[in-house]
């Protein structure tokens, strides 16, 4: 363990099939520095308090509390105590990010884009994934991220190149977007013909979100400094593409027909909502839903901004209000 490492506790456990809300579970962002090591014993001192880019502590009439920034909300002294008390007794579950630098890895790939636009990249069989992740939440409550990545325009851009051109253009983004998932521990939960449904699931609750943002990013890097070079030299056209982010919970479930065809999907309208949230935002923009914005770390919550959404946005959040919508900035290198 680091100094000065980013963490965080919660209320509540992450029980797979509770059917608490997410976006009301409560959680604090930390800050863990190491105090003393003692190697012989081998134990580690650390000093465990409220990260203060999110909260500071305030007075109001001798009572002491812990103010939110973020969410705007107040915990008592003893409330916030009380919950770091209980943090070391939870056993960590470290699932970091696999990938590495994203901006290594997009230079990294420029060969097997190139090779997979001449057609002399084989792939392997067909698999899913997916599937196997879900299997085991059928019929259950589980909580999960949603991403969903589009080709804007995708149907004016068929119609001005040939058909052969555009599967190329489909293919190659499909199996890059669906290849940068696996570092990020999310998994394709369907194909939607220019683009794809991604999923990101539990038992990392307190980290999937981070995963999904991070592994958005990422994708939209791939598209504008891999993927579009690559289309430029083979004479193709560059393409824009939306993100949108939401969480939520859903159900796996059994659709159709074994006649015809029978496979795992998830239901739960966090995926419309980011749905939804896609097709509103920019070219090259990422939308993120409150609920998953109020579930990110510290350090992502400060780079998002709010979006003013038009009158025509019509969509409530769970008290009534017209849908918090936030944007991930563009980060130039």
């Amino acid at each position: 363990m680091s100094d000065n490492e980013e963490g965080r506790v919660e209320e509540s456990g992450d029980d797979e099939t509770s059917g608490s809300s997410i976006a009301r579970r409560f959680r604090m962002d930390v800050i863990q520095e190491v105090v003393e090591v003692d190697r012989e014993a081998g134990t580690v001192e650390l000093l465990i308090y409220p990260d203060p880019r999110r909260y500071e502590w305030r007075e109001d009439a001798g009572e002491r509390f812990l103010y939110d920034r973020f969410d705007q909300t107040v915990m008592g002294s003893d409330l916030v105590m009380q919950m770091l008390r209980e943090s070391q007794n939870i056993k960590p579950l470290s699932q970091p990010q696999q990938l590495g630098d994203a901006i290594t890895y997009v230079k990294g790939r420029s060969e097997a884009i190139r090779r997979r636009l001449s057609g002399q990249l084989i792939d392997d069989p067909p698999a899913d994934p997916a599937s196997e992740a879900l299997a085991r939440f059928i019929g259950k409550k589980h909580e999960y991220v949603a991403v969903v990545l589009d080709i804007k325009d995708s149907t004016r851009l068929a119609r001005s190149v040939d058909a052969a051109v555009m599967a190329r253009i489909v293919e190659a983004v499909s199996a890059e977007m669906s290849a940068v998932l696996t570092s990020f521990y999310g998994h394709v939960l369907k194909y939607t013909g220019d683009g794809l449904i991604a999923v990101f699931a539990a038992p990392n609750f307190i980290r999937m979100n981070d995963h999904a943002l991070d592994c958005a990013l990422t994708m939209r890097r791939l598209v504008y400094e891999g993927l579009n070079p690559a289309f430029v030299e083979w004479d193709y056209p560059s393409i824009e593409i939306r993100i949108g982010i939401e969480g939520g919970e859903g159900i796996a479930t059994i659709l159709g027909d074994s006649s015809t065809k029978r496979s795992i999907d998830l239901i739960g309208d966090f995926i419309s909502m980011a749905a939804k949230l896609e097709a509103s935002a920019p070219p090259g923009g990422i939308y993120l839903g409150y609920i998953t914005e109020r579930n990110l770390h510290t350090a992502w919550r400060q780079q998002l901004l709010r979006v003013s959404m038009p009158a025509t946005w019509d969509y409530l959040d769970d008290r009534g209000n017209s849908y918090p919508v936030y944007e991930a900035p563009v980060v130039r290198t």
